[in-house]
C-alpha cells in the first residue's frame, strides 16, 4: 500500500502556491454554496411543515365547532356576549379602569397642563 502512494506521489509534480490557493477558494465556494442551500432547505421545509400544522389545526377546531373563536378575548375585553362551550350566551362586564394612584392624583396641576 505504501509503495503505491509512493510511486503515485511521485508521478505527481508538487502544486504550486497559486494551484493551491485556487483549490482551497474553490473548496471554499463550494462548502459555503452547500451550507447556504442547506439552510435555504431546512427553512423552506419548516415553513410547509408549518402550514400544513396550522391547517391541520383549522380543521380540528373546525370540526370541534370552535372556529370562530378569534375575537373571543377581545369580547370578553369590550364585555360583548360571549359564547361558552357548553353552548350558553354570557354576559361580561368590561373591567373597570381604576387609577393607580388614587383618585386625588394630579401629577400636572388641576388641568393637567401644569408642571409642578
Amino acid at each position: 500500500m505504501q509503495l503505491w502512494l509512493a510511486k503515485l506521489a511521485a508521478a505527481v509534480p508538487p502544486l504550486t502556491q497559486e494551484q493551491q490557493i485556487r483549490i482551497n477558494l474553490q473548496a471554499l465556494v463550494i462548502v459555503s454554496s452547500l451550507a447556504a442551500l442547506t439552510i435555504i432547505a431546512i427553512y423552506v421545509i419548516n415553513k410547509i411543515a408549518g402550514k400544513r400544522r396550522y391547517a391541520a389545526h383549522q380543521a380540528k377546531l373546525a370540526a370541534e365547532g370552535r372556529l370562530g373563536r378569534g375575537s373571543a378575548l377581545s369580547d370578553v375585553a369590550n364585555g360583548r356576549p360571549v359564547l361558552t362551550d357548553d353552548g350558553q350566551i354570557v354576559h361580561v362586564e368590561p373591567p373597570r379602569q381604576v387609577s393607580i394612584f388614587g383618585e386625588n392624583y394630579k401629577p400636572y396641576g388641576k388641568d393637567g397642563t401644569e408642571i409642578t
